[in-house]
């Protein structure tokens, strides 16, 4: 029947791999299913199985034949050659996946199709801006060369700032006592050995406690803050670049870090309303896997 075909979106984080169908007319949820991670750059063997572990139980519950599109969101896929090799693991499939990073699916779900921009910021961070079919793009260079605003970014500068403390000589703070406790280190050193030790994703976890921290310690408040200025700087970057300007401007929220800490968000807008900057602001509604249907959509103009 037409109202069960259906397309599929398949989210490939670096913990997991969220795959979700949706019928072609309406995109009403289907299906759902979660398996390990997906972050080609992590295990590309183990990857590619989660992935195609998570596509095969959507098509075996709901019918190959009446499958209409499958649209992957991969971290890191634009780069190493993996779209090529992607293809190639994916052949067996009953149509031909369209593959794009993780960011350029969740702009398609969080904009449903339309024009804009989308500030993804978590564990990393990223700014992409869609514009009649052209993608421009400002960060997204990874933890050594950029992810400002990240949660491993706002993680990193309070790092930084105990170990300031340290070097200046000064009386370890409260603030700096909660980032050794939180990174169940006795002092300095074992921070430091720590760090160097543990995944950039462990090290980002902190941004959720100093997030916490914030109600009680101003410099907590200064890196949430600077952060929200940061990722407000370069959506400004991208948007210069890009034929958004004298329009008011759709920005999608996605990733933890601007969806769910308040003073990073705040930050954020008190900077583009400062800058007297036009927009509307779209938060996450639905698995960034709903991309998929918006793609469909437009493509086939319903």
């Amino acid at each position: 029947m037409e109202s069960m075909k259906y397309v599929i979106g398949v989210d490939c984080g670096g913990t997991k791999t969220e795959a979700s169908a949706y019928t072609i007319t309406d995109g009403e949820l289907l299906e759902t299913t979660t398996t390990g991670f997906g972050n080609l750059v992590v295990d590309y063997s183990k990857a590619v199985a989660n992935i195609r572990q998570a596509v095969d139980i959507l098509l075996q519950t709901l019918g190959a034949g009446d499958c209409q599109m499958i649209v992957m969101g991969i971290a890191g896929i634009d780069s190493g050659g993996f779209k090529q090799k992607m293809a190639e693991e994916f052949s067996y499939l009953p149509v031909n996946p369209v593959f794009l990073n993780d960011a350029q699916l969740a702009l398609y779900a969080i904009l449903k199709g339309q024009d804009g921009v989308v500030v993804t910021a978590g564990t990393g961070s990223i700014m992409l801006g869609l514009v009649d079919n052209h993608w421009y793009r400002a960060g997204g260079w990874g933890h050594i060369l950029g992810d400002e605003g990240s949660g491993f970014d706002i993680a990193k500068k309070a790092i930084q700032h105990v170990l300031h403390e340290y070097d200046s000589g000064e009386e370890t703070s409260a603030f700096s006592k909660e980032i050794l406790t939180f990174f169940d280190a006795d002092d300095v050193f074992s921070l430091a050995k720590k760090v160097y030790q543990v995944d950039k994703g462990e090290i980002a976890s902190a941004a959720q406690q100093i997030g916490t921290l914030a109600t009680d310690y101003s410099q907590a408040q200064i890196i949430l803050e600077t952060a929200g200025e940061t990722l407000a700087k370069k959506t400004l970057q991208l948007i210069n670049k890009a034929p958004l300007a004298g329009k008011p401007i759709s920005i999608g929220l996605n990733g933890s870090v601007i969806q769910k800490n308040e003073r990073v968000l705040e930050a954020f807008t008190r900077y583009l309303d400062n800058c007297q900057l036009p927009y509307d602001l779209h938060k996450k509604e639905a698995s960034s896997a709903k991309g998929a249907y918006y793609i469909y959509k437009g493509e086939q103009k319903l």
